[in-house]
């Protein structure tokens, strides 16, 4: 039965943030693969002091802004958190958006009325929204990580938006990932596919790998979320690139069982 599968025989290294690497793994392990977890992105809520006034005063000003974005599931989550404590109403006249479909079902769930792009889910997909077309003069406030990407608050600059950030997290390379990729064994090699969720995922697992194995990971499929991702593997040297409409676990699995299909199948 597990041979009917269509990932049977093929071995998935998940580097998603420890917390967010079960359902993925559960969804692999459904297909017949078999994982490895080596989480390549930690995230840790902010905890200095500054840091903490700075988020507090943004959403005491929540009201100010006709516009809120929610780059991630981990931005909803820290800042629903925020906003609960000083906000038991949510505010008039503010139009939440998120930057893909997960993000938005988590805001969803936490009472908000939120629009999302739909294809490739990233930030580009967000900007070409109609709301967001004619900004002039309004203010906008992004929910992110701390030095998160700056794109949608420079294209909104541009369209003359005032933006501000809430940044409520870091994004760090676990201490134990280098240790980690070092120690892991695998049955197969040539069964071995590496799934990454984003592009600082896979710049910390460039970091990560040991120098001496660098020549090997660069000849494995490398399982990745759109264009933009695909192309920072590209430039790193990656030869065998699968690349999914975007990061839910819906699309990575299409795109992996279509490339399993079409070109591995010789492979195993």
């Amino acid at each position: 039965m597990l041979a009917s599968l269509p990932l049977a025989g093929l071995n998935v290294l998940v580097t998603r943030p420890r917390h967010q690497a079960a359902e993925w793994q559960k969804t692999l392990h459904e297909q017949g693969a078999n994982t490895q977890v080596a989480p390549m992105l930690a995230i840790q809520p902010v905890s200095a002091a500054a840091h903490l006034q700075a988020i507090k005063n943004v959403i005491l000003d929540l009201d100010l802004y006709q516009t809120a974005i929610f780059v991630s599931q981990n931005a909803v989550s820290y800042g629903c958190d925020w906003i609960d404590r000083y906000w038991p109403q949510l505010p008039v006249g503010v139009q939440w958006l998120a930057v893909g479909k997960k993000t938005a079902e988590s805001l969803r769930r936490e009472g908000f009325d939120v629009r999302s792009a739909e294809g490739e889910m990233n930030s580009e997909a967000l900007l070409k929204l109609p709301d967001l077309q004619n900004v002039q003069g309004q203010r906008v406030l992004i929910f992110r990580g701390r030095g998160g990407r700056p794109h949608i608050a420079d294209v909104l600059t541009e369209r003359g938006a005032k933006v501000d950030h809430c940044e409520l997290y870091d994004r760090l390379v676990p201490e134990e990932a280098p240790g980690q990729l070092a120690a892991m064994q695998w049955p197969d090699q040539e069964t071995l596919v590496l799934s990454v969720h984003s592009g600082e995922s896979l710049n910390n697992l460039w970091e990560c790998i040991p120098q001496s194995e660098s020549a090997l990971y660069l000849q494995l499929p490398v399982l990745l979320p759109g264009e933009r991702v695909a192309e920072l593997a590209e430039k790193a040297g990656f030869k065998h690139i699968i690349v999914a409409e975007n990061a839910t676990s819906e699309s990575m699995l299409a795109a992996l069982i279509q490339w399993r299909c079409s070109n591995a199948v010789s492979h195993y």
